[in-house]
């Protein structure tokens, strides 16, 4: 089992990290109560105000990027490759891998 993003999603939720973190910083210019307030809403769970500043970036990136990882499965029985584009699917595509022409043959 691996995990897998496509690269527009991978782009799609960076730039979603990075609006989260803008509007945190943002929040927290405005003063302790606008902060708290910001921490509740995003992560709906009390707790997140006693971690550092580089604990809650890091909490943010992996929030918003593992919303668009998928998995990829390749059975050991028969060899076909399973993709699920996103974590949870039910309903994966499948593909069966045909050895690729190597340069030197």
């Amino acid at each position: 089992m691996s995990k897998v993003i496509a690269d527009s999603d991978a782009e799609e939720g960076l730039t979603a990290a990075a609006h989260r973190i803008r509007d945190f910083f943002n929040a927290r210019s405005n003063g302790t109560e606008a902060e708290s307030d910001w921490l509740h809403d995003y992560f709906s769970s009390p707790g997140y105000g006693e971690f550092a500043d580089h604990e809650l970036i890091e909490i943010i990136i992996e929030r918003e990027l593992f919303q668009r990882v998928g998995e990829a499965y390749r059975c050991s029985a028969c060899g076909r490759l399973f993709l699920f584009k996103r974590e949870f699917d039910q309903h994966p595509e499948q593909f069966t891998l045909e050895p690729s022409p190597r340069i030197d043959d």
